[in-house]
């Protein structure tokens, strides 16, 4: 009884009520089972120490995990701060240096002051002496004193001097501003003598003290110019464009004016005080005016960018005349370019932005079956180098990603639980790339030997010239990496080999990603298919596209049958040759600005009968020697063109035509505003055969 309610499993009320077997069954097995209790709480006992002591190792596993982060990062943080605290060191060092320096130039300055005023006052300088010229030396092309500079009493003929002066730097204006549709800047520009200008009281007050015979002049070569001009010349600033016609297309040789080089005798000229007065005007291609070279080259960079959008979107050119593949321009591109294009020519065909899809494509073909390339047109050149910041992540990759992972076996984490991708090691490297003083980096600077060489002789190079690095964190790095050389390296060993190798570090796949990587499946085409349709073939011989129809095809050769003409026929391999199919999606057709298939139909039933009506009439009266003169419904423009008005248009099946939800109506508003009114409605005709319009 003692050991049932020791148990607890069998109450006492109920052992006293049980029979006498029953009670010691039920002895025996609660004697039983209070022998095995003290095992029981052992074992929990021993399990609940052991996953005490897992825990405990877990928690000392991620504490020195953490650990390690945080002392790289202290080690980073501190020598960034040595570096911060070196370059603060270097900087007040260059700056006392500089200091010094300038106090013995300034120093030497003075005592040569000095010893010029000295020998200045034991001295007398003569002023120099300016010489006149008269008509008759002007006709004989010599005279004007010992100096070289003169002045010239006759009005008429500095006149003369002025206006190509003005021609002259005009022209150097011009030079250097890009034309717009073609047409290039105006450049007005006007010399005034200084005492002719007595709006200006300064002047004016100089003027009364100064000669009143103009500026200085000089002879060149028995011709009389003005002594200052190539000072000026050289005072004309250097647009973004600098100068974008040589000195053939402008027209200027060595006895040119513009051509002038500044001399002692022009410097001068140049300090004498009566100097000439010269005001620009620049004019644009579009007829603007501007008054200052600031406001004329904000709108001389306005309209080049706008020339730049019209080649792309209307004619299919880059920005440096590159030929560009078939794109399809949104309806705001298309707007924007026509409008921009209506103002430059006056003249904006619509639907002009898709008509260089199909030419563009032809000769992009032809580009690259001839082996050029298919933008500019020229040979291809592969010059491909790396800069030194690929360089050193290139090289350096490897090694930082082993040390990570091999950290991380290193803390226990599973190989499973292993995540350092190259991206992480790309971005760690930047970090230390920045850190890294401008001597560590010029050590990955290859231009020393081979950052310049061809392709050719990269690999030569890249023998020749090993980088490395000395930062604590790359030693730290490369200490590992080269004791552990049983870490497998995912990089190619061409790669290794030669680190001059470019790579799109970016997007580089591991071989084992590579294997991974889903590949698409293409589904083939029958080339059977093909037979009845009509092409064009790339002959690289003559350099020529061909017209033809394919009309069979040989399975045993691969070869289709092409026929050119009724007797010329030819056996084509496609995959060898560029070919392109007539019935061949380029670009879809937009539906901007065009009318409805039916509406089309209407129209044109419409045009139809009244020509027939009109020429009825002109045939029934003789009348046709008056069409060139033209009548009010009907004008002949040429043979076989036509414009007319067609009075049909004015009933209510044609008000889609003048509806606000016509499809022209934005490019209307587009171009002449939203308050615009209809004053015409009529419609051309061009019959086959016609005569080309002029």
């Amino acid at each position: 009884c003692k050991a049932l309610n020791y148990n607890h499993n069998i109450p006492y009320a109920m052992a006293r009520t049980t029979r006498s077997s029953t009670r010691s069954e039920a002895m025996a097995l609660a004697l039983a089972e209070a022998e095995k209790e003290p095992e029981r709480r052992a074992s929990k006992r021993v399990q609940k120490v052991s996953e005490a002591k897992r825990r405990r190792q877990e928690a000392e596993q991620i504490a020195e995990q953490h650990h390690i982060e945080e002392h790289m990062a202290l080690q980073r943080k501190r020598k960034r701060e040595e570096q911060r605290l070196a370059a603060k060191v270097a900087l007040e060092q260059e700056r006392l240096k500089k200091k010094q320096k300038q106090q013995q130039i300034k120093a030497a300055k003075n005592a040569a002051q000095k010893q010029k005023s000295s020998k200045a006052s034991s001295k007398k300088v003569e002023p120099l002496k300016v010489g006149l010229v008269t008509l008759s030396d002007i006709k004989k092309g010599r005279g004007g004193g010992p100096s070289g500079l003169f002045r010239v009493p006759s009005k008429a003929e500095r006149d003369k001097v002025y206006r190509e002066t003005e021609k002259a730097i005009a022209k150097l204006e011009i030079a250097q501003i890009p034309p717009h549709g073609g047409r290039p800047w105006k450049c007005r520009v006007t010399i005034k003598e200084a005492n002719a200008c007595t709006s200006n009281k300064k002047i004016k007050g100089k003027a009364s003290k100064l000669s009143k015979q103009g500026p200085l002049f000089r002879w060149y070569r028995g011709k009389l110019e003005l002594a200052c001009l190539p000072n000026i010349i050289e005072q004309i600033p250097e647009t973004k464009w600098g100068r974008l016609m040589d000195d053939d297309e402008l027209g200027i040789n060595t006895n040119s004016l513009e051509a002038r080089k500044s001399t002692s005798l022009t410097e001068a000229a140049m300090e004498d005080p009566n100097q000439p007065i010269i005001d620009r005007v620049w004019v644009s291609p579009l007829h603007e005016t501007f008054r200052t070279r600031k406001s004329a080259m904000e709108n001389a960079a306005k309209l080049s960018d706008r020339d730049k959008l019209i080649d792309k979107m209307v004619y299919g050119y880059g920005a440096k005349g590159a030929l560009l593949r078939p794109f399809k321009p949104t309806r705001k591109q298309s707007l924007e370019a026509g409008l921009y294009k209506f103002l430059r020519d006056g003249l904006w065909v619509v639907g002009q932005e898709e008509s260089w899809q199909e030419d563009n494509l032809c000769e992009i073909n032809r580009r690259e079956a001839l082996g050029l390339n298919p933008s500019t047109g020229e040979k291809k050149v592969e010059n491909r180098y790396l800069r030194p910041v690929e360089e050193f992540m290139l090289s350096k990759r490897d090694e930082l990603r082993n040390f990570r992972l091999a950290k991380m076996t290193e803390c226990g984490i599973s190989a499973k639980d292993q995540k350092y991708a190259y991206k992480d090691a790309h971005k760690e490297l930047r970090e230390i790339w920045r850190e890294m003083s401008s001597a560590e980096r010029d050590v990955w600077r290859v231009d020393k030997v081979g950052y310049a060489l061809p392709i050719e002789g990269m690999y030569t190079a890249a023998a020749t010239v090993v980088p490395s690095c000395e930062t604590p964190a790359m030693t730290a790095i490369s200490d590992v990496s080269s004791t552990d050389s049983s870490i497998p390296c995912s990089v190619p060993s061409k790669i290794l080999s030669n680190p001059l190798q470019t790579i799109d570090i970016k997007s580089f796949v591991s071989p084992d990603q590579e294997k991974s990587k889903p590949k698409k499946s293409i589904a083939k085409r029958n080339p059977a298919a093909d037979v009845g349709r009509t092409c064009k073939i790339f002959h690289i011989e003559t350099d020529t596209w061909y017209q033809g129809r394919c009309t069979g095809y040989n399975a045993e050769t691969g070869k289709h049958e092409i026929h050119y003409t009724k007797t010329i026929v030819e056996e084509v391999d496609l995959k060898e040759c560029k070919c392109m199919w007539d019935d061949a999606r380029i670009i879809t057709e937009s539906s901007h600005w065009r009318l409805k298939n039916s509406e089309i139909i209407l129209c044109y039933d419409a045009i139809m009968d009244h020509y027939a009506k009109v020429m009825h009439t002109v045939s029934a009266r003789g009348l046709q020697y008056e069409l060139a003169d033209g009548f009010d419904v009907l004008r002949e423009r040429g043979r076989g063109r036509y414009d007319m008005e067609v009075p049909a248009f004015s009933n209510p099946q044609f008000d889609f035509l003048t509806s606000p939800d016509a499809p022209w109506t934005e490019v209307v508003k587009t171009i002449l505003g939203d308050e615009y009114s209809l004053v015409h409605k009529g419609a051309f005709l061009s019959l086959p055969g016609s005569s080309a319009q002029i």
